[in-house]
């Protein structure tokens, strides 16, 4: 696993998407309801991220509207894993908008606030590579004590997009 967490960090996923998504969602010249918006409907340069692609414009669009009945709960949010609650609030009305829309639409509106995850939540991809390498996922989170010190190491951000990305290539760790 150590050469595969060189090899992410040697990759713009690494290096350079973290600045790239926080100057994008995190852009603070923006309304807050504008950031929110944003976030939801994953547009960037006219196309649907890649991620809810699947869930479609229509989708987005209704929770683009359910989101303005949550301003004020956004606002007061104080934490990565209060916005976490309030988008999984939101997803609950827009049948159709699965996991990792919620975890994304979570991540985009919470780096609006600068907020950081504490909480290594795992969905789709990041599931998988959390379950090949053996770790225990309860209620879609693993704890992050049960981390090689190597994996911690990245964050959780960058330990959530190296499970997903390297999924193919997990083997359960030697304990």
């Amino acid at each position: 696993m150590a050469a595969l967490i060189r090899q992410y960090k040697k990759s713009e996923a690494y290096q350079s998407d973290e600045y790239g998504f926080h100057q994008w969602y995190g852009n603070r010249s923006l309304t807050l309801e504008a950031a929110i918006d944003r976030a939801i409907r994953s547009e960037q340069c006219g196309k649907v991220h890649g991620h809810q692609c699947r869930v479609g414009r229509k989708r987005l669009n209704e929770l683009a509207i359910v989101a303005q009945d949550h301003i004020e709960r956004f606002r007061s949010a104080r934490d990565w894993e209060e916005i976490y609650t309030i988008v999984g609030d939101m997803v609950a009305q827009v049948p159709g908008v699965g996991a990792l829309a919620h975890y994304d639409i979570a991540h985009r509106i919470a780096s609006y606030f600068r907020y950081e995850q504490t909480v290594l939540r795992v969905q789709a991809g990041a599931l998988e590579g959390a379950l090949k390498l053996g770790l225990k996922v309860q209620d879609g989170k693993v704890a992050l004590d049960d981390l090689p010190p190597e994996l911690r190491s990245l964050g959780v951000t960058h330990t959530e997009n190296f499970l997903c990305v390297y999924k193919k290539y997990l083997k359960p760790l030697n304990r």
